[in-house]
């Protein structure tokens, strides 16, 4: 099983190419991208599919913008952090699973822009509301 697992992560890497090189400009974009392909798999045995995993990004997006406007930051970030890794597992899910499509790079980038707009009106929100 161990064995199994640790050939579907390299077949993930493999399908992937060179977006897991260090870039010396982007280090969380490298941290996310390594948690993401080893969290892959999972989500291969337990079969969503890759808009599903779109959605729970969505999902945990919009928690991390409730967290920040009860007041708790470092939940929100906790929450956008899995949200990002869960962006990354999206794509090497649709690759491994060969059902990448323009409606599934259209919605993830939809969804992308929403949680990050989110994101930035709850920091927005809690600053604002802090200080009062």
């Amino acid at each position: 099983m161990i064995k199994n697992y640790f050939a579907q992560v390299q077949l993930i890497k493999d399908q992937s190419g060179s977006k897991y090189q260090y870039n010396k400009n982007s280090f969380f974009e490298y941290l996310f991208r390594y948690i993401s392909l080893y969290a892959t798999p999972l989500f291969i045995l337990i079969r969503f599919s890759p808009n599903i995993v779109s959605l729970l990004s969505l999902f945990l997006g919009i928690l991390s913008f409730f967290a920040m406007v009860v007041g708790d930051i470092s939940i929100s970030i906790l929450f956008i952090f899995f949200s990002i890794i869960i962006d990354y597992i999206d794509g090497n899910l649709a690759r491994y699973l060969s059902k990448t499509s323009f409606f599934g790079r259209f919605i993830d980038g939809v969804i992308d822009i929403i949680v990050i707009t989110l994101f930035r009106f709850g920091l927005c929100y809690y600053f604002f509301f802090q200080f009062e």
